[in-house]
C-alpha cells in the first residue's frame, strides 16, 4: 500500500514537471476549459525577452526565465476572464509592443509637474484632459503606485485638453497657474473631482479650496506663457501619435494595455526589472 502511494505521488510530480503551466500561480483555480485555453496560448505564444522559446518551454529555462514566468501568469489571469488562446496571442502582442516597441520616444519632462524622485529609474509620462473622466479614474491609481515605488516611479503630468477652448482649455490653464503656487496636484484632485467647475469662476472657487493666492492665481490664469506651454504639450502630442487621453509612456515607451491597477502595477513591476532596478 505504501509503495502504491510513494509510486502515484512520484508520477503526480513528474507529471507537474512534464506541464509547467501547472505550476503557474493562479492556474489551479481555473476552469477545466480555461486550463486547456491557458496551455494553447503559453504552447504557442514566443516570449519576448531572455529566453526566446514559446512561454511553455521557457517556463523550464535555466537560469529562470523572470519574463517567462510573468507572461505565464498573464496568460493565466487572461484565462480566467474568458479570452480564448488566439484573443490571448493578441493581447501579448500589445503587451510586447510595449515592452519592446519600435521606437522609444525621448520626451523631455520641460516644465511638467513632477510626483516622485526625479532621479528615480522609471519615468512615466502622462499627458491628460481634466475633462476626461477615464484620466480622472486613472489619476488616484497612478498617484497611489508611484508614491508607493520608494522612489523608483517619477510620474510627469501633461497638461492636454483634447479641445482648445472652452472647459478643457480653462482647466488645463487652472492648472498650470496653480503650479506656479506650489499647488499644482491638489488643484489636478479637485479639477478631477468637480468636471462641472471647469469655468472661470468654477475654478476660482477651486483655488480658493486649493489655499491658493486668488490675485496669483488671476494674473497667472491671463498669463499667455500658459497657453504657449499648453501648445507646447499638443505639439508634441501630435508628434507622439496621440489619439486620446490618457495617453501613458514607460521611459519612452507607449503603454498600449488596459489602465487599471493590475496592467500599470505590473508593467512598473516589469519595467523596472528590465532595467535591473
Amino acid at each position: 500500500m505504501r509503495r502504491t502511494i510513494v509510486l502515484a505521488a512520484l508520477l503526480l510530480a513528474s507529471s507537474a514537471h512534464a506541464d509547467p503551466a501547472s505550476r503557474v500561480p493562479g492556474f489551479d483555480r481555473l476552469s477545466e476549459s480555461q486550463k486547456k485555453i491557458a496551455r494553447e496560448a503559453m504552447g504557442r505564444i514566443d516570449c519576448y525577452h531572455g529566453c526566446t522559446g514559446r512561454i511553455a518551454a521557457c517556463l523550464a529555462a535555466k537560469p529562470r526565465s523572470k519574463t517567462a514566468w510573468r507572461l505565464a501568469r498573464y496568460v493565466v489571469f487572461l484565462a480566467s476572464k474568458r479570452l480564448d488562446a488566439e484573443l490571448i496571442g493578441k493581447v501579448i502582442e500589445r503587451r510586447r509592443q510595449s515592452v519592446k516597441p519600435k521606437t522609444v520616444h525621448d520626451i523631455k519632462p520641460g516644465g511638467a509637474p513632477r510626483l516622485g524622485d526625479a532621479r528615480a529609474p522609471l519615468t512615466i509620462v502622462e499627458y491628460a484632459d481634466f475633462q476626461c473622466r477615464h484620466c480622472a479614474e486613472v489619476a488616484p491609481v497612478l498617484e497611489r503606485l508611484v508614491r508607493g515605488s520608494k522612489g523608483k516611479v517619477a510620474l510627469y503630468f501633461k497638461v492636454y485638453p483634447l479641445r482648445f477652448k472652452g472647459p478643457s482649455l480653462v482647466a488645463a490653464r487652472a492648472a498650470l497657474a496653480a503650479q506656479r503656487q506650489g499647488k499644482f496636484w491638489p488643484m489636478a484632485h479637485l479639477l478631477f473631482a468637480d468636471l462641472e467647475a471647469h469655468t472661470e469662476k468654477g475654478v476660482e472657487q477651486l483655488a480658493r479650496k486649493a489655499g491658493l493666492d486668488l490675485d496669483r492665481f488671476r494674473a497667472s490664469m491671463k498669463d499667455t506663457n500658459l497657453l504657449k506651454q499648453i501648445e507646447a504639450n499638443k505639439i508634441e502630442g501630435v508628434r507622439l501619435g496621440l489619439e486620446g487621453t490618457p495617453t501613458l509612456f514607460f521611459n519612452g515607451k507607449p503603454h498600449l494595455l488596459r489602465k487599471d491597477e493590475y496592467h500599470l502595477r505590473d508593467r512598473i513591476e516589469e519595467e523596472l526589472e528590465l532595467s535591473g532596478k
